[in-house]
């Protein structure tokens, strides 16, 4: 009982070292007399790699509120993708690509021909970008968000979906 990890070790060893896909060497194989592949004579395809399941696609909106100089950053929720981390601010990511419902604040909006894509390990995540400039005393924002310089975004701490979408915003500008 206390062996199990020897044999999955030896296990690994003769698929590395020995039984490789590209050139296995069959003549070396303690264990050739029951592999299927050098039956066939054919043991380079094997084993035949399943594919991945499709990620999910997900679509979001990134709101991009400039005004001075700076832009508009919020903290996500402590819970969840990205906990806790400055953002920009986004709607929802969803099954469909939202408008501009989830916008910050109060303001003449128009989305950028361009478009964000990043993948995260359980799912595809399309984001479109909407951007507006306000003046200095408008307008009412989320109490949890913070005007953020624009020369300065590298030093926000941004994840790097948002880095992204900020470069991109910036080169579309």
């Amino acid at each position: 009982m206390g062996h199990s990890r020897h044999f999955a070790q030896a296990m690994m060893d003769l698929g590395s070292g020995i039984c490789t896909s590209r050139a296995p060497k069959c003549l070396l194989c303690p264990i050739r007399a029951f592999c299927e592949g050098f039956a066939q004579g054919a043991p380079e395809w094997l084993p035949v790699k399943a594919k991945k399941a499709a990620k999910p696609q997900r679509y979001g909106t990134i709101f991009w509120l400039e005004r001075d100089g700076q832009v508009l950053l919020v903290r996500r929720p402590d819970k969840g993708l990205l906990g806790g981390m400055r953002a920009f601010p986004t709607g929802p990511w969803g099954e469909v690509a939202p408008g501009f419902e989830d916008a910050p604040a109060q303001a003449d909006w128009r989305m950028l021909d361009v478009t964000v894509a990043h993948g995260f390990t359980h799912f595809d995540l399309q984001l479109t970008l909407a951007v507006a400039t306000v003046e200095a005393h408008q307008p009412r924002v989320p109490t949890a968000s913070e005007w953020w310089p624009i020369d300065e975004l590298d030093t926000a701490g941004l994840p790097t979906v948002f880095a992204k979408a900020g470069k991109t915003i910036r080169r579309a500008a």
